[in-house]
């Protein structure tokens, strides 16, 4: 199964009839969108990303971290539930207050040609956009830190998404296989910087951090700095040349049944 298997992954998307919210189902596992915010330098909200939350049939949450780094799990479920989850995030994307906004999603390296089939070859994934009154510029592929070996692969699919007016993205910049080398390959639009350089930064170790950013502008792409926890932090980051904060201490990831529209403000 996969994103342009549509008449099987359609019918595990479904609308929760108290609630309202989209939901989903893979094997024993139950899927759910969440939303955390993504500001700009004036602390306005300017995005979301979709995080999914996973809970097997003991009703205990599996963090996505785990999951798609685990080897319990097979491929073959990951880039099911990365498709699924892609899907459900669109749909609960399109109810929320945010849908004006850009939504960032998390895309496997080693699947990024299967959305790109979906989406350039058969139309799949824009025709939902369409449907739900999307538009496609509004949609950030985040390409995770995942280990890929197929590098042409990765750079076509990511390219045709490009240039059918998605916007690329390499999460966790600092972090296993989000390096210089993808950026190089890939030349995104956004390079994410992982949590770790901002850590490193805030214990006196600037240079990681300050590398990664002059890095970044000398590709001509945006910045967002991850994992802002605290006041402290977030001073230090609004003093660097950064484009767009993201943490805990900003806003937290939420459901769509609990946003409102004062969460724009």
């Amino acid at each position: 199964m996969g994103i342009d298997n549509s008449s099987t992954i359609k019918e595990l998307v479904y609308r929760h009839e108290e609630s309202g919210e989209y939901v989903a189902q893979y094997k024993q596992l139950a899927l759910r969108s969440a939303f955390q915010p993504i500001f700009d330098r004036r602390r306005k909200i300017i995005g979301v990303e979709a995080l999914v939350r996973i809970q097997n049939q003991f009703k205990t949450v599996i963090s996505p971290e785990h999951f798609f780094h685990s080897m319990h799990f097979s491929d073959e479920d990951k880039n099911n539930v990365e498709h699924l989850s892609l899907l459900l995030h669109i749909h609960n994307y399109s109810i929320s207050p945010y849908g004006n906004l850009k939504l960032f999603l998390n895309i496997l390296p080693n699947s990024s040609h299967l959305i790109e089939n979906a989406t350039i070859n058969n139309h799949l994934l824009s025709d939902w956009l369409k449907s739900l009154n999307i538009n496609k510029h509004s949609i950030v592929f985040e390409i995770m830190e995942i280990e890929y070996d197929n590098h042409q692969l990765l750079f076509s699919s990511t390219q045709n998404l490009s240039n059918s007016g998605f916007s690329i993205a390499v999460d966790d910049f600092g972090s296993r296989a989000s390096n210089y080398e993808r950026v190089n390959i890939l030349s995104p639009d956004i390079i994410k910087l992982d949590r770790s350089l901002l850590t490193a930064y805030m214990d006196g170790d600037e240079e990681p951090l300050i590398q990664s950013l002059t890095f970044a502008r000398a590709k001509g792409a945006l910045t967002v700095i991850e994992g802002i926890e605290t006041n402290e932090q977030y001073l230090a980051m609004s003093d660097l040349d950064i484009d767009m904060h993201q943490g805990f201490y900003l806003g937290e990831p939420d459901f769509v049944t609990n946003l409102t529209n004062s969460k724009l403000n």
